[in-house]
């Protein structure tokens, strides 16, 4: 192809067939696809008659088209609904991060595993206990991850059961779950495993799990338990200021908990600058987690305002870059629910019906 448009017109081609462009997605460009060729691309999608690199390009290139405004977020939803037999986790890794996004939390709108309900126990209780050997370990904590924070009860049960032998007979956690397990039992609000938790983190001695620790306890959604957690970790001392990022970083998870760590990070930047010494980039990185992820309406103008307002012309030069970053990831935000809202509302409503 040589010009702006190419026109090919492809016969003999049965009702029962299907077509995909760009195939092994070798080529450096999107692909758009009408919704007749969409639709008889997902039977094969979710036959795994495609094959692993053009399943990963097709979910790749229909959330960009989202991005760019060219798709409707509903499309995306649609083809999450073929992905119950899906066992690459190349595949899951590019679905898993989309849908972040998509759920945009100022609407309270369902995560990718809410659309999974109808995933059958026994093939989940199959992934936990690894009796299928094709799915890896790391694809079974990326969809164990998706389907807890969904609210998806046998997982949750699975989750709190495993942490009560860890908490309490000191039975190890697999390393590959023990994120999604911590993050779980933070997200049940619940005093005495929260207890349990900081227990662990204070007693430890693997900086990998003690930076697990910090991004599950982040994910409590309670706002008064999140304020005795930053205080004691944040104010009080016990986070290492360099690991401080991870518990900002858990606490986008949830609505309550991006709203929470933004106001907090607004009352109390100056004690950050002197924790940090300075704006370095751990300032940077606590400042740019926490702001990036909000989805109210004037989010970036409330950033510009309060940077403005707070820092002098030498810290608003440093911060610029930091400023920029945060304030245009804020617009893509708020375009998507903009022109997305709607459309994925519906697209729930008529899943619920």
């Amino acid at each position: 192809m040589t010009e702006h448009e190419y026109q090919m017109k492809l016969t003999n081609i049965e009702p029962t067939e299907w077509i995909k462009l760009n195939a092994g997605t070798s080529g450096f460009y999107r692909m758009h696809y009408s919704k007749d060729m969409l639709d008889s691309l997902l039977q094969p999608f979710s036959a795994q008659q495609i094959s692993v690199a053009d399943r990963f390009g097709l979910v790749s290139d229909m959330f960009a088209l989202i991005q760019s405004g060219h798709m409707l977020a509903s499309e995306f939803l649609r083809l999450l609904k073929y992905c119950c037999e899906e066992n690459e986790y190349t595949v899951w890794s590019a679905i898993d991060g989309q849908p972040t996004t998509l759920e945009m939390p100022s609407s309270g709108l369902h995560k990718l595993a809410s659309l999974m309900e109808h995933h059958p126990d026994s093939a989940i209780k199959d992934l936990y206990n690894g009796y299928i050997s094709s799915v890896s370990s790391p694809l079974k904590s990326l969809v164990f991850n998706q389907l807890a924070k969904s609210g998806h009860k046998l997982i949750i049960d699975m989750a709190l059961q495993l942490f009560d032998h860890h908490a309490e007979e000191a039975i190890l956690l697999a390393s590959d779950l023990r994120a999604v397990v911590f993050g779980c039992v933070a997200r049940q609000n619940d005093l005495k495993k929260m207890g349990s938790l900081m227990r662990i983190y204070t007693t430890c001695d693997s900086v990998d799990i003690q930076r697990e620790c910090l991004q599950a306890i982040g994910q409590c959604s309670d706002k008064d338990l999140l304020a005795s957690i930053y205080k004691y970790l944040v104010e009080e001392g016990h986070c290492k200021s360099q690991d401080i990022v991870h518990l900002f970083f858990g606490s986008q998870t949830s609505k309550t908990g991006q709203e929470f760590s933004w106001e907090y990070f607004k009352c109390n930047y100056r004690m950050l600058i002197k924790k940090f010494g300075c704006l370095n980039n751990s300032f940077k990185q606590v400042m740019k987690t926490c702001a990036s992820s909000l989805f109210f309406s004037n989010a970036a103008q409330d950033v510009e305002n309060f940077c403005k307002s707070n820092f002098d012309r030498n810290q608003l030069m440093d911060l610029e870059s930091t400023i920029n970053e945060i304030t245009d990831s804020l617009w893509v935000n708020q375009k998507l629910v903009n022109t997305h809202f709607h459309d994925i509302a519906q697209f729930l409503s008529r899943e619920a019906s």
